[in-house]
């Protein structure tokens, strides 16, 4: 309830992620983790962002007011929206459950895959190099590490580092708040500068083919 409420207010207040992070002395990412109710997140940084956003920490009656009013506004934008496109939000099915990365080689022209990106049972994006990959190790482009130390040249699933909920080197490399925008209008056929980017999880930004098409 309390991620709601500051995801709530912080819009509410016409701020942007970046905007409060940097307020809070945070990584925007680690603000994403805390508005996603994260349980690894240390509840002082997320008591920091209420008070900086103004959030009563103690106060039940209020928070059960912002959040039923940020609850009625989540519906009306539902129901504003297509019914094709509520249903394609609203199923978890249709959301991709892994998404491929490709590298650039040194020297070479055209990417190849280095590996997939895919859920946990905690919802966590792991990455693990493809065997392919791997095996260029005799190759006149041999396969490189992605980033080092997060994702070593090694097979199998990668764990994450401390706090995290996919691979850093990856999060910085998927789109940007306008990126996530135009993905959000090409598949659900929302517009305009608010757009709500937690609409959409990070493997589907990740994923993100709508790009392309």
């Amino acid at each position: 309830m309390f991620a709601e409420l500051i995801r709530f207010e912080r819009k509410n207040l016409k701020m942007t992620e970046s905007e409060l992070a940097e307020r809070a002395g945070i990584s925007r990412s680690m603000l994403q983790r805390i508005e996603k109710a994260d349980p690894k997140c240390e509840i002082g940084v997320v008591f920091e962002v209420a008070v900086l956003l103004g959030l009563p920490l103690f106060d039940a009656a209020a928070d059960e007011i912002k959040l039923a009013a940020y609850r009625r506004q989540t519906e009306d934008k539902l129901r504003l929206m297509p019914q094709r496109a509520r249903i394609r939000l609203m199923t978890s099915e249709q959301l991709p459950q892994q998404a491929f990365v490709w590298i650039w080689l040194p020297g070479e022209t055209k990417p190849v895959v280095a590996g997939r990106l895919s859920y946990d049972n905690a919802r966590n994006i792991l990455f693990n190099y493809g065997r392919s990959y791997l095996e260029r190790v005799r190759d006149h482009s041999p396969a490189i590490p992605i980033y080092l130390p997060e994702l070593p040249l090694q097979s199998g699933m990668l764990p994450l580092s401390p706090g995290l909920t996919m691979p850093s080197s990856i999060r910085d490399s998927a789109p940007d708040a306008w990126g996530r925008r135009v993905i959000i209008n090409r598949k659900l056929g929302m517009r305009g500068a608010d757009t709500d980017t937690a609409l959409l999880d990070e493997l589907t930004y990740c994923w993100s083919p709508v790009l392309t098409e």
